[in-house]
């Protein structure tokens, strides 16, 4: 497959080379206007961390993670006082990092300066320069500055340039500009809030959408209140965790294991996994509580008997009928979380709730319950022993049915080697709304049985080789077509420096389902399983030649095929990305990408992070180019400017999208703009 023929290649990449050479060269020139390194490869860490986190996820729920670790990244942790628990809460470090990082504190007595964490055995330079956006030693202004009234602000616009087909048939109410207007305010450290106001492309107002929330907390932080709304990260997963939960990825360690992060105040675009209502927390020695009160409207679809069947996950309010969808459903939610610590190395909490809808549920899918109550209990577990994590939890719906269970243990096998094991097994008749266990599916534990190893070795600081094997089946058969019956995973990644400033990074995923398909035999429609195996292969190259730019290069090819289909389908890209810190208040990035795919399964994802606190996915299916270019200029210290367009063209069609998401003409440009202050 020729994936640079009628593609518009012919202009774009000569001027993307030119472009990238007299970046180069202007470079050089411009060296004496290059920030510090050091904090030049601090902020650097923290946007590459989100750039490849968030390729594992789908957009709302990397909003929701990119919330969560700008919260942590607001308020950072004393290296020197902070707990396990609390470096834990930090999604990128595994067991045996944590496990480091407090045993060379207690052999050194503590931190003197930031240097000292490059000696910490077993953690990256590349990790330290992304830890470094979490921690502090000493009090640090950022700190200081919480304890007068500041005020952080983020206003975003974005507009896209190729009109829909809703908008010219007016089915869309409002216009295609997409905005959100985000307020935190801080009176002190233990008063502070946040409120967003929002609008969706197509949506006909302004605050269309709007969260917000006000925490108080007392008696030297030992009590914490939230009104408002807030998000529940509690236990494994299985009975409440917001929608950003990570089931696999390039790195095995990553979402196998977690630590609760209680109540995290929720000021986002994103209403899944969020609740409206209050909490209170203790926390008192090695004993945490919380309590928790909801009473949330949600989208749904609402049928002629009155009951609900479908749930809208991620609502967008553009015409009448989703309109009318709206807060068509309210649900209460009421709860507890008890967590105890014993000796410094074990954990044990116990949750319960009660979820109740003003609607009777009917779901389509069998095995979700049905009703307007469903309760649930679960106890969880974390046991640290030299480095070693076991940890689980076992809920059930009350009273006592079938208990859903995760259960694993992360270790040490030798120097530079670190695995993990993880089993599951979710019944079908069990079923929690807002869970989000690891699992192959997103969301919810529904009806999974799976086992898990993962294996991470790094024989030198810049040498990386890990990977994963899952095997998962589904006992309920009785599903739609296109959902996996049994299958399973496999991937494999290696990291490899080639010279001082280049690094090469390459994984390979093979994936191979069981699926459900729809024959026809002599006209007749019959029900048959097909194996669907899918190979990925993903190679990057990233060169730092100069401290203030950074090239990488991107391949990714994809075949599927069916064991009762003929010959496969590819799909494949090449991306070229230029960063350029062209000076130290200003830095440029470019990204220009090829992509041809034989059809839309074969079809491939790419995600961009297009500015602060926003990521993009694109699908990318047929035979076309993105093209993006954007800017970021800080003109002086707390207030940065952000600006970006993005172009998808596609040269195999007339039109991108399909149904009323579809534009007039092989086109869709997108211009973004965003500030970001502090006061």
């Amino acid at each position: 497959m020729q994936i640079f023929s009628n593609t518009g290649g012919g202009i774009f990449i000569p001027a993307a080379i030119s472009f990238c050479a007299l970046l180069i060269c202007y470079t050089v020139q411009a060296q004496e206007h290059a920030g510090s390194s050091v904090q030049d490869s601090v902020r650097s860490a923290y946007i590459s961390y989100i750039e490849e986190i968030t390729t594992e996820l789908e957009a709302d729920d990397a909003d929701q993670l990119i919330d969560y670790v700008e919260s942590l990244r607001e308020v950072p942790i004393d290296i020197n006082s902070a707990t396990r628990s609390e470096l834990g809460t930090l999604p990128f470090l595994n067991e045996h990092e944590i496990g480091r990082i407090i045993a060379t504190r207690e052999e050194r007595g503590r931190y003197d300066t930031q240097s000292d964490l490059y000696s910490v055995d077993g953690i990256g330079r590349e990790r330290v320069h992304l830890l470094l956006n979490f921690i502090y030693i000493g009090i640090p202004d950022i700190v200081r500055r919480r304890f007068i009234p500041q005020i952080t602000l983020r206003s975003h616009f974005s507009s896209e340039i190729h009109e829909r087909r809703g908008y010219r048939e007016n089915h869309y109410l409002g216009s295609p500009l997409t905005t959100y207007q985000r307020v935190l305010i801080g009176l002190t450290p233990s008063i502070y809030g946040g409120l967003i106001i929002a609008k969706s492309a197509g949506e006909r107002s302004l605050t269309e959408r709007s969260s917000g929330y006000i925490s108080l907390r007392f008696f030297r932080k030992k009590i914490h209140v939230t009104v408002g709304d807030y998000r529940l990260h509690l236990g494994q997963g299985l009975l409440l965790w917001s929608g950003f939960g990570i089931a696999k990825s390039g790195n095995p360690a990553r979402g196998v294991i977690r630590r609760s992060a209680g109540v995290r105040p929720a000021a986002s675009r994103s209403e899944h996994y969020r609740f409206r209502g209050g909490t209170v927390s203790f926390n008192l020695s090695s004993t945490e509580a919380i309590f928790f009160y909801g009473h949330t409207p949600r989208a749904a679809t609402v049928y002629d008997d009155g009951s609900v069947r479908t749930l809208i996950t991620y609502p967008v309010y553009r015409t009448e009928t989703d309109r009318e969808k709206r807060n068509a459903l309210t649900e209460t939610l009421f709860g507890a979380h008890l967590r105890q610590s014993f000796f410094r190395n074990i954990t044990i909490g116990l949750t319960a709730y009660s979820l109740r809808y003003n609607r009777e549920f009917k779901p389509d899918v069998l095995s979700r319950f049905a009703g307007e109550r469903n309760d649930h209990g679960s106890i969880d577990w974390i046991v640290n022993y030299r480095n070693i994590a076991l940890f689980g939890e076992a809920a059930t719906r009350l009273p006592v049915r079938d208990i859903a269970i995760i259960t694993g243990v992360t270790i040490p096998v030798a120097q530079g080697v670190d695995a993990s094991f993880v089993y599951r097994s979710y019944p079908s008749e069990y079923i929690s709304m807002y869970g989000f266990p690891f699992s192959e599916r997103r969301g919810p534990a529904d009806d999974e049985h799976g086992v898990y190893l993962g294996v991470r070795f790094r024989p030198a600081p810049r040498h990386l080789f890990e990977g994963y094997f899952d095997l998962y089946s589904f006992a309920n058969d009785f599903r739609s077509p296109g959902l996996p019956v049994n299958g399973s995973d496999v991937l494999l990644r290696v990291e490899y420096p080639v010279g001082a400033a280049t690094m090469f990074d390459t994984r390979a995923r093979r994936r191979s389902r069981a699926i459900p398909v729809v024959e026809s035999l002599d006209g007749i429609n019959e029900r048959t399983l097909a194996d669907r195996i899918q190979n990925n292969v993903r190679i990057n190259f990233i060169t730092d030649p100069h401290r203030s730019f950074r090239l990488r290069l991107q391949y990714e090819k994809v075949f599927v095929s069916y064991s009762t289909f003929g010959d496969g389908e590819t799909g494949s890209y090449v991306a070229a990305d230029v960063r350029w810190n062209a000076r130290s208040n200003l830095r440029i990035n470019a990204r220009y990408l090829l992509f041809g795919t034989e059809s839309f399964d074969s079809r491939l994802y790419t995600s961009e992070y297009d500015m602060p606190g926003r990521v993009r996915t694109v699908l990318l299916n047929g035979q076309g180019a993105v093209l993006s270019f954007g800017a970021q200029y800080t003109p002086f210290d707390n207030f940065t400017i952000s600006i970006k367009y993005n172009e998808l063209f596609r040269s195999d069609g007339e039109f991108i999208g399909s149904g009323f998401q579809e534009t007039d003409g092989s086109a869709l440009g997108v211009v973004l703009m965003q500030i970001d202050a502090r006061f």
